[in-house]
């Protein structure tokens, strides 16, 4: 079972929302660092975290009367996870487009002497109202969301900054595992 995320409402003076999480290996493949397809799972939670931390009356419509579809969704691996790795996932927002709202996430590893970002993501997802015929109707995005993203933007958060440090080289293969080949 995967260790539960650690929810934490940050808007302190901080440009994003933050969901801290321990890599344990239910996140892992064969070879041991975190599967891509993780990283998608943990957009999703940090996507939900983010709706219920600032727009709670947003995730009770959803219970009842609305549906969030993700209508694009991508993550760029800068480094590997392994288990036990800690990490911080940044939550960024786009201003809100008719039914659409951008989130941005930037996947940091943290426990070292300085923070390393391992992924860049982003998904776009659409508000749809539930109609009696069974077909999702398009609705804008909630008010309340809106005018959390509005003012948060305005305080000077939620807009997702430029990574200020380069990261370190990017191994595509693991560098524990000790070299097969023959000629070595």
């Amino acid at each position: 079972m995967t260790a539960a995320l650690e929810h934490r409402k940050r808007f302190d003076g901080r440009p994003a929302f933050e969901v801290e999480h321990t890599v344990t290996y239910a996140d892992t493949n064969a070879v041991g660092n975190v599967y891509f397809a993780t990283y998608f799972a943990w957009q999703g939670k940090a996507r939900e975290l983010f709706l219920a931390g600032h727009a709670p009356g947003v995730v009770d419509d959803l219970r009842t009367r609305h549906v969030l579809v993700t209508v694009e969704a991508d993550c760029s691996f800068l480094a590997e996870l392994w288990p036990f790795d800690r990490i911080v996932i940044r939550t960024y927002a786009d201003d809100p487009v008719q039914n659409r709202l951008t989130l941005h996430f930037d996947y940091w590893r943290t426990g070292g002497a300085a923070a390393e970002l391992v992924a860049r993501g982003q998904q776009t997802v659409a508000w749809f109202e539930r109609v009696p015929d069974g077909r999702p109707r398009a609705i804008p995005v909630p008010g309340e969301l809106v005018e959390a993203v509005l003012a948060g933007r305005a305080a000077g958060g939620f807009t997702r900054p430029e990574p200020t440090a380069p990261t370190a080289a990017v191994s595509h293969h693991p560098t524990h595992l000790p070299d097969s080949r023959s000629d070595r």
